[in-house]
């Protein structure tokens, strides 16, 4: 099972690739692999944020009546919670928590308008056949998921995750509750 890390990897590999063979054919595609691991690491790092400085505060302040099941209610319903919020509301609570400066903020916002018109179709009407307007868009693109990713891994280096709870955040397995006990089967 690949990591955070490894996944990160994989696709700064792929990206690369793409950069230096000016692969122009490949560039919106590449740009819009950017765009949504933008988005997707950002709530991922948000999710991380929030569960790590709750677990923090929970052992700091020593709470009576908190256990692991607490804790895994809390983290399910953050993980649900980052998972559904919009590209512009994790930008705002990422800066608002302190996970992102205000420089990175501005990068993202760029992005999240770019991706915009892209979904609106506006952007590309205009520039996709324009090489070179594709290959900045892609460079401003490959620089944001690049603060993202470091932001996310110095995240996870810093709380110690387990590498599963990384990789469940993208590809979340469902979880159904066998009557009357409080296991859950995968499925």
């Amino acid at each position: 099972m690949l990591g955070i890390p490894e996944i990160i990897k994989e696709m700064a590999e792929d990206l690369l690739q793409i950069w230096n063979e000016e692969n122009e054919s490949r560039y919106l595609e590449a740009i819009l692999l950017n765009y949504s691991f933008i988005e997707n690491i950002l709530k991922y790092s948000l999710f991380l944020k929030i569960t790590s400085d709750y677990a923090r505060d929970q052992a700091t302040t020593k709470k009576k009546n908190f256990d692991d099941e607490t804790h895994g209610q809390f983290g399910d319903r953050m993980k649900s919670f980052c998972s559904n919020m919009t590209f512009y509301q994790a930008q705002n609570i990422s800066l608002a928590k302190g996970l992102i400066e205000l420089p990175l903020y501005e990068k993202i916002d760029k992005i999240r308008s770019g991706r915009n018109n892209i979904v609106h179709e506006l952007w590309l009407y205009n520039q996709r056949n324009d090489a070179k307007k594709m290959k900045i868009e892609l460079n401003s693109a490959i620089e944001v998921t690049i603060d993202l990713a470091e932001t996310s891994l110095n995240l996870v280096k810093e709380i110690n995750i387990p590498q599963l709870l990384e990789i469940e955040f993208f590809f979340p397995r469902r979880k159904e509750k066998v009557v009357g006990t409080k296991h859950h089967a995968k499925t």
